[in-house]
């Protein structure tokens, strides 16, 4: 995601340099170029809505790649959220299962003490009657 994030950074600042490069080549060109009073008025306006238009088109193509960007981004923290949760509900399940596994040995356990003390409780009485 951080090379989509330079690629993107990269990409927006090549083309504002383009569009500021051929602004900059453009107003140079008609004031050098020897021409009326009137033609390079002209021109002038000419290249001033040219400009406007590549700077909207600019604006747009930016505006999209963010939006793109914005939806990549949540796209992604979704999943991961979502792989989270996943990752927590089975590390539940699995401690849960061992508790219960805990539980079921600490049960068995107990009864084999349990069997056990009564059997050398009788061994004792049987030990002292006799």
């Amino acid at each position: 995601m951080a090379n989509e994030t330079r690629n993107g950074s990269v990409l927006g600042a090549a083309l504002f340099g383009v569009l500021i490069g051929g602004a900059v080549g453009a107003i140079a060109a008609l004031l050098l170029a020897p021409a009326s009073g009137e033609e390079t008025r002209r021109r002038i306006r000419e290249t001033g809505a040219d400009l406007r238009d590549r700077t909207l088109d600019f604006l747009d193509e930016s505006r999209e790649m963010i939006q793109e960007f914005v939806t990549d981004s949540r796209e992604r923290i979704d999943e991961l959220v979502q792989n989270g949760r996943e990752e927590i509900d089975q590390a539940v399940r699995s401690l849960r299962e061992l508790i219960e596994e805990g539980k079921r040995a600490y049960r068995t356990r107990r009864s084999q003490l349990a069997a056990e003390t009564e059997a050398a409780e009788e061994a004792a009485e049987e030990a002292a009657s006799s």
